[in-house]
């Protein structure tokens, strides 16, 4: 397996429409342009040059151009080979990415205020930048960087949170095969069988800004504090699954006489049946070993003889002092969990958020049905 990194390539389909909009400026030379968020600028990365005298050897430009009125507004000047060139939100910055080292396996990072060219080097990371997206408000520019060797798979993957706007320090994350920096879930048993599964290969921000969101081929996601890399629990994101997240709600507001419940979840096709004992546990299957209870704030699962207790409410990322009751959605490392209720149950929908902000597909639903007492059987 190769990893695939983003290199510096010239003008192709990707960058079509953009030419079309320069149709009157010289582009010679420029091997990959951006248009910037309000439309009113494009940017271009040119061919390196020759610089015998920097101990790189080499340097670049970029450009910024007027869409409406196809001139040269600005050229500023890179001192390496720089592969990614990317406009903030609000297009008052460009952002640059350059190789290096003698083998080009680091990046260096550049903010540059568009309008007067002034620098400020906001750091360096391991790798190639393979992903990057900028925060809700623009503050933030997020990378991941991937460090492989020949035809080896990535050995090393560093994401990093760089303040753009100039405020804070950046937030380094390393993930290093074969040890690992940092906690991944699940944890890796074979680095050599399960890289792809565990390794973050995408990255976005939530839509406060507040938490990093990392996700891998498999869908498998990780969230950590964008201020500060702490890998989270908690953080006003649901910390567990689909399954264990619909029980949490529907077993703590299952109404006094139900003595049987019914969850049913979709595309998964699971279905749970549960029927309520006299000592208060919710158990499946004949043998009862599997069982849920909930005390007062908290959710207790027990199985193959191993109880576990988890605060709901922290479980499920809600500030203190919500009432489950009165909860009609909740953010989950997926997306946003939205829950309509009737007598006879409750239904729940799992959307997938896109760019942090966005909703897009729905991912699960489900569907929890009470059963009548017993007498009523």
């Amino acid at each position: 397996v190769v990893v695939a990194m983003v290199h510096m390539t010239p003008v192709h389909a990707q960058d079509a429409d953009i030419t079309k909009q320069l149709q009157g400026v010289d582009l010679t030379g420029v091997k990959q342009l951006k248009l910037s968020p309000d439309g009113e600028l494009a940017a271009g990365l040119t061919k390196l040059y020759s610089n015998p005298g920097a101990r790189s050897g080499s340097f670049s430009l970029f450009k910024i151009w007027s869409v409406q009125e196809q001139e040269l507004l600005h050229q500023i000047r890179v001192p390496a080979e720089a592969y990614e060139i990317v406009f903030s939100p609000d297009s008052s910055t460009v952002v640059t990415a350059e190789k290096k080292g003698d083998l080009g396996r680091g990046t260096t990072v550049r903010a540059w205020d568009r309008a007067g060219g002034k620098e400020r080097k906001l750091g360096t990371s391991v790798g190639k930048i393979a992903e990057h997206c900028f925060s809700p408000d623009g503050s933030q520019w997020a990378t991941l960087t991937q460090l492989s060797f020949w035809d080896h798979p990535s050995s090393v993957i560093q994401i990093n949170v760089w303040p753009v706007a100039g405020k804070g320090k950046p937030v380094s994350i390393d993930i290093s095969h074969p040890l690992g920096w940092v906690e991944l879930r699940p944890p890796v048993e074979s680095w050599e069988d399960k890289l792809w599964q565990v390794v973050p290969m995408h990255v976005r921000f939530s839509p406060d800004g507040q938490q990093l969101i990392c996700k891998t081929e498999t869908g498998l996601r990780t969230i950590y504090d964008s201020r500060t890399g702490k890998l989270l629990e908690h953080a006003n994101v649901s910390s567990v699954g689909m399954v264990e997240s619909v029980l949490m709600i529907a077993l703590h507001q299952a109404p006094d006489d139900a003595k049987s419940l019914t969850l049913d979840i979709a595309p998964n096709e699971k279905s749970i049946e549960l029927q309520r004992a006299a000592d208060g546990w919710w158990r499946a299957g004949k043998d009862g070993k599997i069982a849920f209870k909930v005390n007062g704030e908290h959710f207790a699962s027990l199985i193959n003889g191993v109880e576990k207790q988890e605060h709901i409410v922290m479980g499920l990322g809600l500030k203190d002092g919500t009432k489950l009751e009165n909860l009609s959605s909740f953010k989950h490392p997926l997306g946003v969990v939205m829950i309509n209720r009737d007598e006879a149950g409750l239904t729940f929908r799992l959307e997938e958020v896109k760019d942090g902000t966005e909703p897009g597909q729905t991912l699960q639903t489900g569907e929890v049905q009470w059963g009548p007492p017993v007498e009523d059987q």
